[in-house]
């Protein structure tokens, strides 16, 4: 959870400001360049700590719970 509140602090002050740099610095198409691996890493080798997915009983359990006490 700490990690996740890092990332989400950190990543709105530093990727803009790190994006802008290799733009000017370089060109933008860089900022294309670094992105591709780590986009490809990430859909090819999901973290193993991902959770599984939902089993249709609980799935059915949840929608009638949520039918029950939702009252117009």
């Amino acid at each position: 959870m700490t990690l996740f509140g890092l990332a989400a602090l950190l990543a709105p002050v530093v990727g803009p400001t790190l994006g802008g740099w290799i733009t000017d610095s370089y060109s933008w198409r860089w900022v294309f360049f670094i992105n591709v691996p780590v986009g490809a890493t990430g859909s090819w080798n999901p973290l193993p700590t991902s959770p599984r997915p939902l089993s249709a009983h609980l799935l059915a359990r949840l929608a009638l719970n949520a039918a029950e006490t939702h009252h117009p």
